[in-house]
């Protein structure tokens, strides 16, 4: 991505390969959760649906990427909701999810346009 230095791209894939081989337990990722893949049944039970791009990996970094999408389509309220809900059903911390924040905001901006790539680039910083 031309809009990452060489050096912070260097600093990225470091704190990537630290992550990935942290050991946490790998599971099934949705990989493509936003709003529109998310269907409220009488706002009692969620259920997400779409599930084309989903692979094994690291549900922290899942997580991160589902709320980067939520704010960077200008929705903080729910990408705070999501994470906290995300994390009581999960058990994995907020911390874990802010440790993915900026290289999923990295993976964000390929196909974000200049606005979005402007506050994504804010998330790896």
């Amino acid at each position: 991505l031309s809009d990452i230095p060489d050096a912070l791209r260097q600093d990225l894939l470091g704190r990537l390969g630290a992550l990935a081989s942290a050991g946490y337990p790998r599971r099934l990722c949705h990989c493509d959760c936003m709003p529109s893949n998310i269907i409220l049944s009488g706002g009692v039970k969620p259920y997400i649906i779409d599930w084309p791009h989903a692979s094994i990996g690291d549900p922290a970094a899942d997580a991160a990427l589902s709320r980067l999408r939520f704010i960077s389509d200008g929705d903080r309220d729910t990408a705070e909701e999501y994470t906290a809900l995300f994390c009581e059903k999960s058990g994995i911390s907020g911390r874990r999810i802010a440790e993915w924040q900026p290289i999923a905001a990295a993976a964000l901006m390929a196909d974000a346009n200049a606005d979005k790539r402007k506050l994504l680039r804010g998330c790896i910083e």
